[in-house]
């Protein structure tokens, strides 16, 4: 089949021959996962990513479906959503032939046992895909290696997809009443913790939560490398630089509101005579 591509320029791809023609959107690119644990179709063989959505739309009535793949304890778990809105769904864990055997059997009807090419129906045979997924996976530094800025972008992105797989599954396995959230996430690598919040952040109560904190260190004289030293295993509370400004904001509003004047004790008094 010929390729019609100028991914990732464009993420609308046609894949076509005489008989057939797909036309793909690519929604969510995806990673490699490691190579013992990538797994690929077979033949021809092709790797198959992970946190993969596709738009797949074929034949004469332009049937449009959404692929995705995520590998689940290490397989890939193939989805077909279908229907209006994608409602409808249908998957496997043995492959994307099966899965999409199983969406062409419920769209059809129930008894008819057509097949439908797997991937082709999710776009696995897109060599323009594999060719970018392939200089990606091999730029991929250690985390040791990045910049601040990069490893926090990647703990955000990887954040980002924790938190979509959670609102995508919570509704199998809660009731909508439950209100289920996601609040936080941590994440350690080379001893060093990053804690993900997804709550938008209390600006007024986290300055209150500090300026308790700077209270608390002042009146049981808790010395600032000593907070430091307890800021490094317990990484909930405050850091202590957000300590030391809020410290010093307060001791400027004070002079403010309250004058202080420095009396020197070990300075001998000088008396002036009283003359009538």
């Amino acid at each position: 089949m010929e390729e019609d591509s100028t991914y990732p320029t464009s993420r609308f791809i046609k894949l076509y021959d005489k008989k057939r023609t797909f036309y793909y959107k690519i929604i969510k690119e995806g990673t490699y996962p490691l190579t013992n644990q990538l797994h690929y179709t077979r033949n021809p063989k092709h790797p198959i990513p992970h946190n993969y959505i596709v738009e797949t739309q074929y034949g004469k009535a332009n049937h449009i479906v959404k692929c995705s793949i995520n590998y689940v304890e290490g397989k890939p778990l193939f989805k077909v959503n279908f229907g209006e809105n994608f409602a409808k769904e249908v998957h496997s864990l043995e492959s994307s032939t099966e899965a999409a055997c199983k969406y062409y059997q419920e769209f059809k009807e129930a008894t008819n046992k057509g097949k439908i090419s797997g991937p082709l129906l999710f776009g696995l045979k897109l060599l323009s895909v594999e060719r970018v997924y392939k200089s990606v996976t091999l730029k991929i530094q250690p985390f040791s290696e990045l910049s601040n800025t990069t490893r926090r972008r990647k703990m955000l992105c990887l954040s980002q997809c924790i938190l979509d797989a959670v609102e995508e599954e919570k509704e199998n396995m809660f009731h909508p009443t439950d209100q289920i959230k996601l609040k936080q996430v941590k994440f350690e690598s080379y001893n060093d913790l990053y804690d993900i919040n997804f709550e938008q952040l209390d600006i007024m109560g986290e300055i209150k939560r500090i300026e308790a904190v700077v209270k608390s260190l002042d009146r049981n004289h808790i010395s600032r490398e000593a907070y430091r030293s307890l800021a490094r295993i317990e990484h909930s509370i405050p850091r202590e630089e957000a300590v030391s400004t809020t410290r010093q904001r307060i001791n400027i509003e004070m002079r403010k509101n309250i004058p202080l004047t420095l009396v020197d004790l070990l300075q001998p008094p000088i008396f002036e005579p009283i003359t009538e």
